[in-house]
């Protein structure tokens, strides 16, 4: 079982790996189990306005697996592992998108 936190962030003007020091939007921790959970509330706008906006994940207590999509299951040996204490960054791919994580 770990923590997740996740955060939308926007890119610094300079377009580097940077993010800008006030979130976006910021996600209630995401307590993992061995089941996929949705995030409830982060979730990419509507529109051209996701743009310029990245996932912000840091995982404390386990390594998990993570998914993005509009309507995302987190599997165990698919898509994105985040090691305990590691945090990762991604570009959002579109409009609406979610993110799902699970126990790895």
């Amino acid at each position: 079982m770990a923590t997740v936190s996740v955060r939308l962030v926007r890119s610094g003007m300079n377009q580097l790996p940077v993010a800008k020091s006030v979130p976006y939007l910021v996600e209630e921790p995401i307590t993992t189990t061995s089941s996929s959970q949705q995030g409830s509330t982060a979730i990419g706008p509507a529109g051209q306005a996701w743009y310029g906006l990245n996932w912000r994940i840091t995982v404390t207590g386990g390594n998990v697996w993570v998914k993005f999509g509009a309507n995302p299951t987190a599997a165990a040996g698919a898509d994105h592992l985040i090691l305990d204490g590691q945090t990762d960054d991604y570009e959002l791919s579109g409009a609406l998108e979610k993110i799902a994580v699970i126990d790895a």
